[in-house]
């Protein structure tokens, strides 16, 4: 591990990003590890588990490393913030047991757009993550990006991001089946124009965030092809 010895992995678990999936993968390599699922005790209850473990998943936001005293790096993964949002959406819709589902059950899609209630979802919120939970900022969200977190893997090259996983923290167990995955599949080509236009226009820090991502994702990727 080298450079990650007794050091706490922090997945930043974006919702609906490839990260109930990737959580799987992580236990696999990390018999050791938290797996923060928001029900329960909070997470200062957690403080001492966490500090004993080698790593620490859950949808906590960039700065939660403040709490504890292990010295930590982080990984997260982003996903188009357009597919990202229609899937939250009809993730809400489908499972019973979310917190929000009996505010979404029956809500069309321009309706959940639209409510108030859910703008944190529906509005910039890969930014938002990486400004620690506050109002989304793209300078600081990019800062951060750059040089706090160890490594962004991208939803959409989900197989090429666990090769990078593999290389640089020497995973050895990347077997996985995709968890929470949308049984029906369903795509932005299944809504109006006027709803994709209204993703765009809500999310144009996310899609800044995700488009410089992926330059990053991909020279990382292209170096470790060369190395090879």
């Amino acid at each position: 591990m080298g450079l990650f010895h007794n050091k706490l992995l922090i997945f930043m678990h974006i919702p609906k990003a490839s990260g109930a999936t990737l959580r799987s993968i992580i236990q696999n390599n990390y018999k050791k590890s938290v797996n923060w699922v928001g029900k329960g005790k909070g997470l200062s209850s957690l403080k001492k588990k966490v500090e004993n473990s080698d790593a620490f998943m859950g949808h906590v936001y960039y700065g939660i490393h403040k709490k504890y005293s292990k010295p930590s790096f982080y990984i997260t993964m982003l996903r188009d913030p357009v597919d990202r949002v229609i899937s939250h959406y009809l993730f809400m819709k489908r499972s019973s047991g979310h917190i929000h589902h009996e505010k979404v059950k029956d809500l069309t899609i321009e309706q959940f757009l639209n409510c108030k209630f859910f703008d944190v979802q529906t509005k910039n919120l890969q930014t938002r993550y990486f400004c620690g939970g506050k109002t989304p900022h793209l300078t600081q969200a990019i800062k951060v990006m750059e040089h706090n977190i160890y490594f962004v893997g991208i939803t959409e090259r989900f197989d090429d991001s666990l090769k990078i996983l593999e290389h640089d923290l020497g995973w050895n167990n990347l077997n996985y089946q995709k968890i929470n995955e949308n049984p029906n599949k369903t795509s932005r080509s299944d809504f109006s124009k006027e709803v994709i236009d209204q993703i765009t226009e809500n999310n144009q820090l996310d899609i800044q965030l995700y488009e410089l991502a992926k330059k990053i994702f991909e020279k990382k990727l292209q170096a470790i092809r060369t190395d090879s």
